[in-house]
């Protein structure tokens, strides 16, 4: 019996530091690694984009400073991550530094996803209180195995990224669907859910309580699942200007199958500068972000 509770204490607390520090044993436990020590040490930034899979895939900020004279970061974390992910980041993020402009770029179908609770509790630096609210989420939180294995993988340090990770700022792709015949997609709908606008309205809130000027776009989408979203989009364009955020109505861009990368909606490398290219250019379209950003060079 003693054994048992040594057993489950040094569980508890292996969890409890792992959550604290972001250390997960999963794929992506590298990225989420890599984007809070960018969160952690980000200086002055003219545009921050929070996001998933979508953004990192598509948006390259070197080009930002290079074509657009503009500094930009990308805190693109994966769609496992969902709003939750991109607040606590974005909380992370303004513990440094206020930017000039916030951009949420997220996939299609991030509103038909589950409600990222575990996520926002696991990044963002305010609490984790939202891992204990519930008797069921405080015994899956204390005796998890992901946790533990997560410490006995990493020790209590997060895991360091790779170089290539760094080099491409985010990992890259590495798969190459365009070489595969471009299949057909029947039109799908998923179930809206609502509750998904929980922390997006709390990405508005904070933007708003500190005057950031923000906009959301949708991540680009291939070609054969843009055209088989069309009854979802409008449903999900609804329910995100619901919220009163600002949002352009030409996202998400259609990526042709010789562009894609490996997965339905990323973009591939060789193509990454010319979608950072497109989305800029709708991004500085806006009135709000052309008052944010200027002056600046086109």
């Amino acid at each position: 019996m003693i054994t048992l509770i040594l057993i489950l204490c040094g569980s508890a607390v292996f969890s409890v530091v792992a959550v604290k520090k972001g250390i997960v044993n999963l794929p992506y436990a590298q990225l989420l690694a890599f984007q809070r020590a960018k969160a952690e040490s980000i200086k002055a930034t003219d545009i921050l984009f929070i996001g998933d899979s979508s953004l990192g895939n598509a948006v390259d900020v070197t080009l930002c400073a290079s074509e657009y004279d503009l500094d930009c970061t990308s805190l693109a974390l994966t769609g496992a991550f969902g709003y939750g992910g991109s607040l606590g980041i974005l909380e992370r993020a303004l513990e440094r530094t206020t930017p000039k402009a916030v951009v949420v770029f997220h996939t299609l179908d991030m509103m038909s996803r589950d409600v990222s609770t575990k996520a926002y509790s696991l990044i963002s630096p305010k609490k984790t209180s939202a891992l204990f609210s519930r008797f069921e989420d405080t015994v899956s939180t204390l005796w998890n195995y992901n946790y533990v294995a997560a410490i006995f993988k990493y020790g209590f340090t997060a895991p360091v990224p790779s170089e290539e990770m760094i080099a491409y700022d985010y990992p890259r792709p590495n798969e190459d669907w365009s070489l595969t015949p471009e299949p057909s997609i029947p039109q799908w709908q998923p179930q809206i859910n609502i509750g998904k606008l929980k922390y997006l309205n709390e990405i508005i809130a904070v933007c708003k309580e500190k005057g950031i000027p923000l906009l959301y776009v949708h991540g680009p989408l291939s070609a054969p699942y843009y055209r088989a979203s069309r009854k979802f989009q409008p449903i999900a364009d609804s329910a995100i200007r619901s919220t009163g955020i600002n949002m352009p109505g030409n996202t998400p861009i259609m990526i042709p199958w010789k562009e894609i990368g490996d997965s339905e909606d990323h973009v591939n490398p060789a193509f990454r500068k010319k979608y950072t290219r497109l989305y800029l250019d709708i991004i500085l379209a806006v009135p709000s972000m052309q008052r944010a950003l200027s002056p600046m060079k086109r």
